[in-house]
């Protein structure tokens, strides 16, 4: 990598959508919410979830998540095909979603079944969750981004798709080294 000040480091944010649905939670009008409910598909992601080390090597390399993954949660009704806009949703980091199963949190739909929705989880909107990549306060650490990089080469062997989409920067950001770029999964 150059050390040309105008250059954007590698760092990568991994996201992983998840549709959510629109649940009846009662009798009569305004008893609906958006949820999703696929707990034990959510548990199979989580634990794929796993770059090894992703340690900071140095304050710059530093990140506000030690996880480079997230999921996008989005409704259903939100998906147009060969629709270029980003979809509205919450993103939630996956460290989060593994502590709300495992204390309980999720419990909230009918009968005390697990469920994800705007009411009981933390997450960030689009704009939030842009800046943190854009300035490399989410995504991987260099050691990390080697590991994915490694992992996307296996990947290439067996013709699996993977999908990559490098931010631009800002308006509001400088040619400065601080401000890092990402790739980000949206």
């Amino acid at each position: 990598m150059s050390a040309d000040n105008d250059e954007l480091e590698q760092i990568f944010t991994l996201v992983q959508y998840k549709r959510m649905t629109l649940r009846v939670t009662g009798r009569g009008a305004g008893t609906e919410r958006w949820a999703y409910t696929g707990q034990a598909e959510l548990e199979k992601q989580l634990q794929r979830m796993d770059i090894g080390l992703n340690e900071p090597v140095n304050s710059r390399d530093w990140r506000m998540v030690p996880s480079p993954f997230w999921f996008k949660f989005v409704r259903s009704q939100g998906f147009t095909a060969g629709d270029p806009f980003v979809l509205k949703g919450m993103y939630v980091p996956a460290d989060y979603l593994q502590r709300a199963i495992a204390d309980g949190s999720l419990r909230t739909g009918p009968r005390t079944g697990f469920e994800v929705t705007y009411g009981n989880t933390r997450y960030l909107p689009r704009e939030t969750f842009v800046a943190l990549v854009r300035r490399g306060f989410a995504g991987t650490t260099k050691a990390g981004s080697g590991a994915v990089l490694e992992v996307a080469a296996q990947r290439a062997q067996t013709r699996e798709v993977i999908l990559a989409m490098k931010t631009r920067r800002g308006d509001d950001e400088g040619p400065n080294r601080t401000h890092r770029a990402a790739h980000d999964l949206l």
